[in-house]
């Protein structure tokens, strides 16, 4: 059985991380960290850690993931733009920060490092994906119109919002959806609003990292997923990856599997 399994998946799962991320050390203050994560353009992402005067550390992109976009004459920063608003709510969300410069970043103690490491990841893949569809005006309305048909029709769903999962590395995973159902099961659940590569792989560790903590003290939580549709063939493809994993991926277009997933009777 697959919970047999758990302790060996852990730690091939670590050893993964360990074998690919690399570190290099710049100078007496700079390390760069080189982590098999792809950008939307199937760049590899590498943020810089520095050793602040402060005596803290800074994890930042050095400004590259703009760069990029603008580079590639995707304009995310144009004043008043929806893709500049997704940013920003992106920044505030990942709990990091965006300098004049345009590094995204984030500050704090050592202690810190390897949850700074994974917001500002974070936060640089989910901004990069901003610039591969022209249709992002819409794309940055889903997260809008999921809560509110959940808000609508709470009859039918019970449900928690805006918690964290602690994984075994020690970080903490934010989620958007709790379900509660009449069955044992509870439904851990993210909305995103496309799957890319780098968001399957990123998926499929925060599944191993919380397998624990989902199983622990009796819970049973799966993890699910909300995204608009799968009408398009990368989406069906990077979908069914997911599920083979046990990570269910549901259109949110199709709410017929909406309320088979989610609804409290369900």
């Amino acid at each position: 059985m697959l919970e047999n399994d758990i302790d060996i998946i852990a730690k091939s799962w670590l050893n993964f991380l360990k074998d690919q991320y690399n570190l290099k050390l710049i100078d007496n203050n700079h390390i760069a960290l080189t982590t098999p994560i792809t950008d939307a353009f199937d760049d590899g992402i590498t943020v810089m850690i520095s050793h602040t005067d402060s005596g803290n550390y800074m994890v930042s992109d050095q400004g590259y993931t703009i760069w990029n976009l603008e580079t590639r004459g995707i304009n995310v920063m144009k004043k008043d733009s929806i893709r500049r608003r997704n940013i920003f709510s992106i920044i505030k969300s990942e709990n990091v920060k965006i300098s004049s410069n345009r590094d995204i970043f984030a500050i704090g103690p050592k202690s810190e490092i390897a949850q700074m490491i994974f917001n500002v990841i974070q936060a640089v893949t989910k901004i990069g994906n901003l610039g591969m569809s022209s249709s992002s005006s819409v794309r940055g309305m889903f997260l809008d119109d999921v809560t509110d048909y959940f808000e609508n029709n709470k009859k039918d769903y019970r449900f928690l919002k805006g918690f964290e999962l602690r994984g075994k590395t020690g970080l903490a995973y934010k989620i958007d959806y709790l379900f509660m159902s009449q069955s044992p099961t509870s439904k851990v659940t993210k909305i995103y609003d496309g799957l890319q590569k780098n968001t399957v792989e990123q998926l499929l560790g925060i599944w191993y990292d919380t397998e624990t903590v989902r199983k622990s003290n009796g819970e049973n939580m799966e993890f699910d997923i909300i995204i608009p549709s799968l009408s398009d063939k990368d989406q069906k493809e990077f979908a069914n990856n997911l599920n083979s994993h046990d990570i269910a991926v549901i259109p949110f277009n199709d709410k017929k599997a909406i309320q088979k997933s989610f609804s409290f009777v369900a």
